[in-house]
């Protein structure tokens, strides 16, 4: 994984581990499953992450359409689909989905864990004026007074730009894409105050080294 949705964990928790549960829903039993896929470690032997996947049964009703001797038939029909996502969890407190419409595993995963799991918001001025030495090329900005009140602004070390950069700097942000230095890899990444990250370059990052930046570098910045 090298993208996704985080959230924040509050209480502590138990190993996650493989499982699968049955709820009911107006008499149907749908399935919910957590797979976990790997488990990462830190040099001293902690676990840093743990990372599987999460799926959901859904019953959903939809249009089915016959046609016969020039007549169209619409009924509708019952059937179940399941939807997936892969998972990122830490046991200090951080947990990422791949996408948005993954965030159903954040429940199955507080189910399990016996803990609260809430979207997180990311302070991207916290994290600009942390890591003053990153160079900016896209800036996201909302809350301006006057005609210009949001945008977005794209080009190479925005900061230093002399008609917007001190502007940009003070202006609320809602959109960070930055070139960063992190453990001798110089990434490229975008985020945004509603939660998503996604790293660019290196392409061939692991997932274990994309929790380690956001637990390092994300994870101070959650409101």
């Amino acid at each position: 994984m090298q993208a996704g949705i985080l959230a924040k964990i509050d209480g502590d928790f138990p190993e996650v581990k493989s499982e699968t549960w049955t709820i009911d829903s107006g008499g149907v039993e749908l399935e919910r499953c957590i797979e976990k896929t790997d488990t990462y470690y830190g040099v001293g032997g902690d676990v840093i992450a743990y990372q599987g996947r999460a799926a959901l049964e859904e019953y959903v009703t939809e249009d089915s359409v016959e046609v016969s001797d020039g007549h169209i038939e619409v009924s509708e029909r019952n059937r179940s689909i399941f939807r997936t996502t892969e998972f990122l969890v830490s046991p200090n407190g951080l947990a990422v989905v791949r996408s948005g419409s993954g965030a159903f595993a954040f429940d199955l995963l507080a189910t399990q864990l016996g803990a609260n799991i809430s979207r997180a918001d990311i302070n991207l001025d916290s994290f600009a004026a942390e890591n003053e030495s990153a160079d900016p090329w896209k800036v996201g900005f909302y809350g301006k007074s006057g005609p210009a009140e949001n945008g977005v602004l794209y080009g190479d070390e925005i900061w230093d730009d002399p008609e917007f950069g001190e502007l940009l700097q003070k202006q609320a942000k809602n959109q960070l894409g930055v070139d960063i230095d992190w453990n001798e890899d110089r990434l490229r990444v975008t985020m945004a105050r509603s939660g998503y990250v996604e790293i660019y370059s290196p392409d061939e990052l692991s997932s274990k080294r994309f929790i380690r930046f956001l637990l390092d570098s994300v994870f101070p910045h959650f409101e």
